[in-house]
């Protein structure tokens, strides 16, 4: 047995750096006690929309669902799209639960 990479495909992503150090500097900085910036892991077309169009989006989504639920395009639920509707989905829930108590 070997932890040699010499063979390992380098497409695919199977071959890149950790970038480790940036995420325990993260980690020593709330350790003490110093505010960390949340970081954006994701960008997606979600981040960049108002609140009254992120709820349109988010009606849009709701109501373009198919019986059980899925947003199905032709006889196939579209990556992008699913990924874009979740994140659309997240960002309206993060916001409805940061916004104080009625």
């Amino acid at each position: 047995m070997t932890f040699d990479d010499m063979d390992l495909l380098k497409h695919y992503g199977m071959k890149t750096g950790a970038e480790i150090e940036p995420v325990f500097a993260r980690l020593e900085s709330a350790t003490r006690g110093q505010r960390v910036s949340r970081q954006r892991l994701w960008i997606s077309a979600a981040d960049e929309l108002s609140t009254g169009e992120l709820n349109s989006k988010v009606r849009q989504l709701v109501d373009s669902q198919d019986t059980q639920g899925r947003w199905v395009e032709g006889r196939f639920i579209e990556g992008e799209d699913f990924v874009e509707g979740v994140f659309a989905l997240a960002r309206f829930i993060s916001a409805q639960a940061s916004e104080p108590a009625k």
